[in-house]
């Protein structure tokens, strides 16, 4: 692992006009443009149709299919800069070359992309899909094919090399591509009219297929002066080889005439035009002034006018019956007390106090990644966070830290929940041997729509810097760690997901390194899990979602954990009353004692 100079790898994640799931999005690598060749599709690159490609594939297919093309970020060349285009997808786990993978990692990887590409075959046929997807499911090389995780996703795609040109049946060209071992046979099918045109790619040879009949040797799409490829047959086109000095020639001969014109109007103009010229009006700019000053003294009275307006409804209070604030007196009530679960001691101190030292941050150290999430104390040793937050762990490195910790100390997964999937039940149960005490969270099932909340955890907005990150984990340096966020806000709804998982969108505000933290009540009881967000970039609408506590509690109990549930409303506690402070008694005996403060107004 490198010294932490890589970005920091949040748990939850927005993306543009659509609901994912709590994972990272993944930088999968950058393809340098040179030597390559964009398939085109309407004279537009086909690289450029990613999204109308993954929303069609979503409506007619499935969700895994619309996330097999990797989202390219496309930086095009100008001058000796042939471009680049970098790749990312959603998921868990360091992308790799699927040839990498071990061999019964391979065998399972394969079945799952070729269920996904039969799944999509048949959209291959399809008269307005089916020539956009032949060219974008043509790849540059092998490599395009990467695993994340625990699925296939595909780069280099809608891309082939410069010097190998391609048959016009893009399904002939598919059938020799990288993906061509992996698709279903398909018989042949009549060429489509987009497809009899000319394609944009060079005609030639494929590596491993032979020659091609028929097809053009031609170099790429503005060298065709450099005449035909190497062990090809010459194409002349429709140009003599003297047509281009004779064009040139004839270019040079018009520029110059056209300069010759140009610098006589110029002279002309020059010699009639007078010295000075009126760059504007200047009265004009007096008028809009005066204007100006005017529209501003209305506005200056009409401040003072509403200023004064306003003064009549302040409340004025008499300062000598103002109580006075002394250090037996707070400027502000203090918050109410955490009632405590039944047959549990009080907790001493309030609400922010109770999660600040329930509460931990999860950190998953990978390859040039650092996986961040929340996690809270259900019992003394046990902790519960999202099952996407820990998913990418190797050899088990997964770490929690705090304020009450004192360090980072390693963790065991003890359980987890099937999947990670947005719908379906998200958790995992870690377990912290040789921590300090601490005061576990209760857990209820009794929230209601509009029910006061607040989520809690480790955004990864508040990160310093990869320094920071250094000192924490190699020297268990705490003066770095960012303090707990609370937000507040209130449940919107309660609904069934596709899967039945009771989730609830809230208005407690998220980012990324909340997922795995708790939602709570202003008596401290976890009502949910904060787990994914979802965000529309057209309506600027955004959206925080919890699973509700009810499956949670239930999948403890199940792997044997004694979960504190307490129902019915809550009712948040008074705070201990203070002991009066005798008053200071009088310098002379004699002096009479001062009258009580009369209550504030």
């Amino acid at each position: 692992m490198r010294s932490f100079s890589f970005p920091v790898e949040s748990g939850l994640v927005v993306r543009r006009d659509r609901v994912i799931s709590a994972m990272a999005l993944r930088f999968l690598g950058k393809t340098l443009l040179a030597g390559l060749e964009p398939l085109h599709f309407g004279g537009r690159p086909v690289l450029e149709a990613h999204g109308r490609l993954r929303d069609a594939l979503r409506v007619r297919v499935g969700s895994a299919a619309a996330e097999l093309l990797a989202e390219p970020i496309v930086t095009w060349g100008n001058g000796d800069n042939e471009g680049s285009v970098s790749w990312y997808a959603e998921g868990v786990g360091d992308p790799a070359p699927l040839a990498s993978a071990t061999p019964e990692r391979r065998r399972a990887l394969d079945e799952q992309l070729r269920a996904v590409l039969a799944s999509v075959a048949p959209l291959l046929r399809d008269a307005e899909l089916g020539p956009l997807l032949q060219r974008a499911l043509i790849l540059a090389s092998t490599d395009g094919i990467r695993s994340v995780g625990d699925r296939v996703v595909l780069v280099e795609w809608g891309l082939a090399p410069a010097s190998v040109s391609l048959p016009a049946d893009m399904m002939a060209a598919l059938a020799v591509s990288p993906l061509g071992q992996f698709l279903p046979a398909l018989p042949p099918v009549a060429a489509d009219p987009v497809s009899a045109l000319p394609p944009t790619l060079p005609l030639g040879p494929v590596p491993g297929a032979g020659p091609v009949p028929g097809a053009l040797p031609v170099r790429g799409p503005w060298n065709w002066w450099m005449g035909p490829a190497p062990g090809s047959a010459s194409v002349r086109g429709v140009w003599n080889w003297w047509l281009v000095p004779a064009a040139l020639l004839l270019a040079a001969l018009f520029l110059a005439i056209g300069v010759w014109f140009g610098a006589r109007a110029v002279a002309l103009h020059m010699a009639v035009r007078p010295n000075t010229v009126q760059l504007f009006d200047e009265q004009a700019a007096r008028d809009a002034l005066k204007q100006q000053s005017e529209q501003n003294a209305a506005l200056e009275r009409e401040i003072e006018e509403r200023r004064h307006a306003l003064a009549g409804n302040v409340c004025q209070i008499d300062p000598a019956k103002t109580p006075q604030i002394g250090p037996d007196r707070a400027a502000t009530p203090p918050p109410a007390a955490v009632p405590p679960p039944p047959g549990a001691p009080a907790f001493q101190g309030n609400l922010a106090d109770l999660l600040k030292q329930a509460l931990v941050m999860v950190l998953v150290p990978g390859h040039n990644t650092l996986g961040l999430g929340s996690g809270f104390f259900v019992t003394q040793d046990l902790i519960v966070t999202n099952r996407h937050v820990v998913a990418s762990a190797q050899n088990g490195r997964i770490f929690v830290l705090s304020e009450k910790l004192g360090r980072p100390m390693k963790v065991e997964l003890v359980a987890q929940s099937p999947t990670s999937d947005v719908g379906a039940l998200d958790v995992a149960i870690l377990r912290l041997t040789g921590g300090p005490a601490v005061q576990p969270l209760s857990m209820t099932t009794t929230v209601a729509q509009l029910d006061q909340v607040i989520a809690a955890g480790y955004p990864g907005l508040t990160l310093n810097s990869d320094a920071a990150w250094q000192k924490i984990i190699e020297s268990g340096e705490m003066t770095s760690v960012p303090a707990l966020i609370l937000t507040d806000g209130r449940i919107n709804a309660i609904q069934d997901s596709a899967d039945g998982l009771k989730i609830m969108p809230h208005s407690a505000a998220l980012s990324g390194g909340n997922s795995g933290g708790p939602l709570v009540d202003a008596c401290g009881r976890v009502v949910g899990v904060n787990t994914f967000i979802a965000s529309d970039q057209a309506q600027t609408a955004h959206a925080n979602y919890a699973q509700k506590a009810d499956q949670v509690i239930a999948f403890l109990r199940a792997n044997s954990v004694a979960v504190s549930e307490v129902s019915g409303p809550c009712t948040p506690g008074a705070p201990p009353a203070a002991a009066p402070t005798p008053p200071a008694p009088p310098a002379d005996p004699a002096a009479p004692a001062s009258p009580p403060a009369a209550p504030a107004h």
